[in-house]
C-alpha cells in the first residue's frame, strides 16, 4: 500500500526511497521503512521509536558487515567459536581460563597467548575461537601458523621493519601447529 504524505503542500511517496537513499551509506533504512509502512503494528509507535528502530537496524548491519570483513581478513583456516569448544575432562581445557581469555583483556595489556599441544589436539581450533572472540569485541586479528610466521621473520631486513611495525599495531593469533 503506497502512502503519500503532504507537508507544506509537497507530496512524498514514502515507498519510493531507493533513489534518494542510494546516494547515502544507509543501506538498511529503506527496507526498514518499507517494513514499517506495510506493517500496521508500527503505526502505534511514536516517530522517535520508529526512527530508533531504523537507526538500530542500520547500526546492526554495519556491525555485522565489519565483523564479516574482519573474519575474512583474519584468514582463519576454519570457523570456530568459544561456544563450539569441547570442555570435556579428557580435553583438558579449563573452561574458566578459556572464557577469561575470550574477553580479550590480555590484548589490552599487550600480552601474548601461546597455544601448544600434541598434533590433533585442537590447537588451531582454540586459536581460531579466541581470534573470533576478539573480532566480535572489535579487534582486528590475523591468523598465522608458526612456520609461516617464522618464515616471514627471515625476510630481508628491508621488509622486516614494516612487519614489526605492523605487529605492534595489530592483534595476532599465532598457532604453533
Amino acid at each position: 500500500m503506497a502512502r503519500n504524505t503532504t507537508r507544506k503542500g509537497i507530496s512524498h511517496d514514502l515507498t519510493n526511497t531507493d533513489g534518494k537513499t542510494a546516494a547515502t551509506p544507509f543501506t538498511r533504512i529503506p527496507d526498514g521503512l518499507r517494513e514499517q509502512i506495510s506493517n500496521p503494528q508500527y503505526a502505534q509507535l511514536s516517530f522517535e521509536d520508529r526512527l530508533l528502530l531504523l537507526v538500530d537496524l542500520e547500526c546492526n548491519r554495519r556491525l555485522d558487515s565489519r565483523t564479516k570483513r574482519r573474519l575474512k581478513l583474519a584468514d582463519f583456516p576454519m570457523q570456530a567459536t568459544v561456544e563450539d569448544l569441547d570442555f570435556s575432562p579428557e580435553r583438558g581445557l579449563e573452561r574458566r581460563l578459556v572464557l577469561e581469555l575470550s574477553q580479550c583483556n590480555w590484548v589490552d595489556q599487550a600480552l601474548n597467548i601461546l597455544v601448544s599441544g600434541a598434533t590433533g589436539t585442537g590447537k588451531s581450533f582454540v586459536a581460531c575461537s579466541l581470534g573470533t572472540a576478539a573480532i566480535r569485541l572489535g579487534y582486528s586479528v590475523r591468523y598465522f601458523r608458526t612456520a609461516r610466521f617464522l618464515l616471514s621473520l627471515t625476510a630481508p631486513a628491508r621488509r622486516l621493519v614494516p612487519q614489526f611495525t605492523a605487529l605492534s599495531f595489530q592483534n595476532r593469533c599465532v598457532d604453533p601447529g
